[in-house]
């Protein structure tokens, strides 16, 4: 999206001018003449200081207003004309506004989102579409919405749970590699004149220090490499495979990452069940929500056992991905006709499992990073004053 000024006359023939957000120069004179607006020039605004990165809680957060201004009896134009005077962010702004023009040209709102499939997930574009089709747009989006920040909120868990840890153990890491290039040297100078051997831990430590200070450009290689595994992964099949693959059998990690998928899979199927999609529809899309291979190919799979004729919980019971208890509850939901009701609470059992796993993730992690960051300072510490020590012996 595009930011442009223009010049001309209104069909009143009356001189004005204003701004416009299109995503080409003829687009946006299309769309003046849409408003019988004569232009006399039509010209792109620069803009340096524009903020590219729209987070899925304000996509959550905009759905919400939508849903709140619909449901008030406000015309879908007209609400996202409101919306995009309260919104700040230039670029969520240029999107709403150029989702009001398509709604103007006469599309439907499901038809515009899925051309911002970055911020738009198919599963969320084809709720909102069914809501379109059965006059219940506000209700769906408001499901869609709740939905959205359901899942936001578990992947916000997840990213704090392993902040604290992450941040602690760079910064000791740092911490020793400056000991080791900055301080570490000024021991060596004042060992140089003793005559005595030094001990076996104190030449180590002066050994590392010499190889960091003169090959330092070899620490740049691991994190360098890191980051590039992890960004090309993302698009690599195969990397990605064997990545998603390793998160899972990491001990304790991989068992919480595993509920965490479960706990999305089961809020996005009720969310489906509950929008009335057909199950063979739902799995698809429900797939395309889970970031992990190994389940979405557990996800195809179990849609095509459905596909003949084999019941969901049946299904779930062939593939191990899926624990007993889970699928037995599937069975009762199946049994009682009220699958999407028993899907919402494994989702929220889940959760509630999630939290008590962080928690007690937390608890463990303290005295270990504690008892890490001792052994790893306190050795190079002690390993230099070992000497000392052991000159005072001899005094």
């Amino acid at each position: 999206m595009k930011s442009y000024k223009w010049y001309g006359k209104n069909f009143q023939g009356a001189f004005t001018s204003g701004e416009i957000e299109a995503f080409s120069y003829k687009l946006a004179k299309f769309y003046l003449s849409q408003q019988k607006i004569k232009c006399h020039f039509v010209m792109r605004k620069m803009n340096f200081f524009i903020k590219t990165s729209i987070t899925s809680f304000e996509i959550a957060l905009f759905l919400k207003q939508l849903a709140l201004l619909i449901n008030s009896g406000i015309p879908l134009v007209q609400a996202c004309i409101i919306i995009s005077k309260l919104e700040k962010k230039l670029l969520l702004k240029n999107i709403i506004s150029a989702i009001k023009n398509e709604i103007e040209l006469g599309k439907n709102l499901s038809l515009c989102l899925t051309k911002f499939p970055k911020y738009f997930d198919s599963l969320s574009c084809y709720m909102i579409e069914l809501g379109e089709q059965s006059g219940l747009l506000d209700k769906m989006l408001f499901m869609v919405s709740n939905y959205k920040e359901k899942t936001l909120t578990m992947q916000k868990k997840f990213q704090q749970a392993l902040i604290y840890p992450g941040v602690t153990i760079i910064s000791a890491l740092f911490i020793i590699i400056f000991m080791l290039i900055v301080v570490v040297p000024r021991f060596e100078d004042l060992f140089s004149n003793m005559h005595s051997r030094l001990p076996f831990a104190t030449l180590c430590i002066i050994h590392l220090s010499h190889f960091l200070r003169n090959s330092f450009f070899l620490l740049l290689i691991p994190p360098i490499m890191l980051v590039l595994i992890w960004h090309y992964g993302k698009r690599t099949f195969s990397i990605k495979n064997v990545k998603d693959k390793f998160f899972l059998f990491i001990p304790y990690f991989g068992t919480t990452y595993k509920k965490i998928l479960l706990s999305r899979f089961s809020s996005s199927l009720a969310a489906t069940f509950s929008a009335g999609v057909p199950i063979l529809e739902s799995l698809p899309l429900v797939s395309k929500t889970i970031d992990n291979f190994v389940f979405q190919k557990e996800i195809l799979q179990l849609q095509n056992q459905i596909a003949f004729g084999i019941s969901l919980h049946t299904a779930m019971e062939r593939l191990s991905f899926f624990p007993p208890l889970f699928a037995s509850m599937i069975k009762v939901g199946e049994e009682t006709g009220k699958l999407d009701l028993m899907l919402e609470k494994i989702s929220t059992i889940y959760e509630i499992d999630i939290d008590n796993c962080f928690n007690h993730f937390n608890k463990l992690l303290e005295p270990l990073i504690i008892l890490i960051l001792g052994v790893l300072i306190g050795g190079v510490v002690i390993a230099m004053y070992l000497p000392i020590f052991k000159l005072g012996t001899f005094i």
